[in-house]
């Protein structure tokens, strides 16, 4: 009795132990423009969108703030227009559907079925600097988070003479 119970331990402790892909982050193109500009009260706007494949997806809080961490990164707001009005990036799971190679031979798949199935995140950068994140599921928007990111400060460094 004391060896069957000490081999399920030792199973379960493997089971335990197996090594967990970190997810990996990899952007993609649809038939979508990535930068779009359009007339609004005479004005000049721009809106960014950016497309991510997330390799080893889970629902599990180390995978979200990874995510969370890639866009604060690179919502850098230096480096989008000063017309802009707001920046879209999406993240998608792979699948067996939506893959790199399923995406790279029919990109309006994404639109057919990613959008409905495997669209996880939605993260929206707005013109005042105030990001929406939108947790999907079955193209549905069932959570959603805002706050204010401050720019970064600019300054100069002057010489000492």
């Amino acid at each position: 009795m004391k060896n069957l119970i000490a081999f399920y331990l030792i199973i379960l402790i493997i089971n335990n132990c197996k090594h967990i892909d970190k997810p990996e982050i990899i952007q993609f193109t649809t038939y979508t423009k990535e930068v779009d500009s359009f007339v609004s009260l005479d004005k000049m706007l721009v809106n960014y969108y950016y497309f991510f494949l997330v390799k080893n997806y889970s629902t599990k809080k180390d995978v979200i703030s990874r995510i969370d961490s890639f866009v604060n990164n690179f919502l850098d707001t230096s480096k989008f227009s000063p017309s802009r009005e707001e920046v879209r990036v999406y993240f998608y799971k792979e699948t067996s559907k939506t893959n790199i190679e399923s995406i790279r031979a029919n990109p309006r798949e994404v639109d057919r079925y990613s959008n409905k199935n495997d669209l996880v995140w939605c993260y929206t950068l707005h013109r005042n600097n105030f990001v929406e994140k939108e947790k999907i599921k079955n193209g549905e928007v069932v959570e959603t988070n805002s706050k204010l990111i401050t720019p970064i400060p600019k300054f100069i460094i002057k010489k000492l003479e």
